[in-house]
């Protein structure tokens, strides 16, 4: 039963996940290609995982996104994450991206 679920689940289509960034991008955040559905996942995210030297997960949680990501598609994703009830500020941000760039 739990296969046959499963496989009911991996026939869902689910349209491929659009990336927002300029030609010849390094970094990918996750949020540059948003996420919409999560099981299953888009067909072609692991394509679109593969084409950067480096994923990061920003997320309103602990973390739980980045590690599916980094379970399925065997990428390096880093997760820059808080838990205090407040959205990300876009000052925070590009601190986490700047040394998200400077660790490589």
């Amino acid at each position: 039963m739990v296969r046959t679920r499963q496989a009911k689940t991996d026939g869902i289509d689910v349209p491929d996940i659009k990336v927002d960034d300029p030609d010849g991008a390094k970094t990918l955040v996750l949020a540059q290609a948003h996420l919409r559905h999560l099981n299953p996942f888009p067909h072609n995210l692991g394509d679109v995982l593969a084409r950067y030297e480096r994923v990061v997960v920003p997320e309103m949680n602990l973390g739980q996104l980045a590690t599916l990501v980094r379970a399925k598609y065997l990428v390096d994703a880093q997760s820059y994450n808080q838990v205090n009830g407040m959205p990300f500020k876009a000052e925070q941000l590009a601190t986490a991206l700047k040394e998200a760039l400077h660790a490589h």
